[in-house]
């Protein structure tokens, strides 16, 4: 059950990424909200990623170990590979995102300072 709960807050962080790194509105609040909570969504697929890495490792050292659980663990490990990449583009793309609506922030106050 909670593993649901995380997977729900996880998609809906990922959504909302892939909205505001679209054209969705957003405001400077919210850009770095999703930046933060996105960069420790990162750390925490690399904290497991490396977990499952470790678990492979000590499944290979032990003769006793079955395949399918090496097989598992190896889909785990690279699933949660995959996620974080994937995250990482997304973050890198919210930080061009970021970047672009304050330069056209910044432009225009300089704009309407020449105004005044």
């Amino acid at each position: 059950m909670a593993q649901e709960g995380v997977e729900r807050l996880e998609r809906a962080l990922e959504r909302r990424l892939r909205e505001v790194t679209g054209s969705a509105p957003v405001t400077e609040r919210e850009l770095r909200t999703l930046a933060e909570k996105g960069d420790a969504w990162a750390r925490t697929l690399t904290g497991l990623a490396a977990s499952a890495e470790r678990r492979l490792t000590a499944l290979a050292a032990d003769p006793e170990s079955s395949l399918a659980h090496v097989a598992v663990e190896l889909e785990r490990a690279e699933r949660l590979r995959r996620e974080r990449d994937d995250l990482r583009i997304l973050l890198d793309a919210l930080d061009a995102r970021a970047r672009t609506l304050r330069t056209h922030w910044l432009a225009g106050q300089a704009r309407s300072g020449q105004s005044a």
